[in-house]
């Protein structure tokens, strides 16, 4: 007997819409079966969904968490960590830094809301941008210690000899500051 690669993608994705409805597959397995789906067939998103009756943002926040890396998805799934959990864990460049706070989250047995917020508080500490394309998260959000630096390297400048001066005009919106630092030409 001849099997059409046609017939065997309908085969695989009928078992696979099986387990999805009886709930007994794991969701990085779902997105790890969408991505095969999509590689393997040449099937578009918008044909997984449709074929799946899974909506297009379900299947395709499914096939980020393929992204993840083979460490954090062990750790997810040997401590049965929610998909919840696992969607907040993306936005964490890099995987060392996911695996920091996955191993948080499972050493203090935090839910979602608190993992969540975990994850607010490392990007907020972040001190360059997460992705390109992306808002850029300050390593600190108050002005005041930003002009409290500049002053320390002022003063630092000074102690070395250089006549730096550093003026502040604080306005409505912004902080205005001039720092005037002595060009030294090497002529006489």
């Amino acid at each position: 007997a001849v099997v059409s690669p046609q017939e065997d993608m309908e085969k695989r994705l009928s078992g696979f819409t099986d387990l999805m409805a009886e709930g007994r597959m794991h969701y990085l397995d779902e997105g790890a079966a969408y991505q095969d789906f999509i590689q393997r067939d040449g099937m578009s998103v918008q044909q997984l969904s449709w074929r799946t009756g899974r909506s297009l943002g379900t299947v395709r926040r499914k096939i980020r968490l393929t992204n993840l890396g083979d460490e954090v998805a062990e750790l997810l799934r040997k401590n049965d960590i929610s998909e919840s959990i696992a969607e907040a864990l993306l936005r964490i460049p890099g995987q060392q830094g996911r695996l920091r706070v996955l191993r948080h989250v499972i050493s203090e047995e935090l839910d979602t809301r608190a993992a969540e917020t975990l994850v607010d508080e490392v990007l907020s500490r972040m001190p360059v941008p997460v992705q390109a394309g992306r808002r850029m998260k300050p390593l600190m959000r108050d002005y005041r210690l930003y002009v409290n630096a500049f002053r320390e390297i002022v003063e630092q400048m000074h102690d070395a000899g250089l006549d730096a001066r550093m003026q502040v005009n604080p306005g409505k919106s912004v902080m205005d500051i001039k720092i005037s630092i002595p060009v030294f030409t090497g002529k006489k």
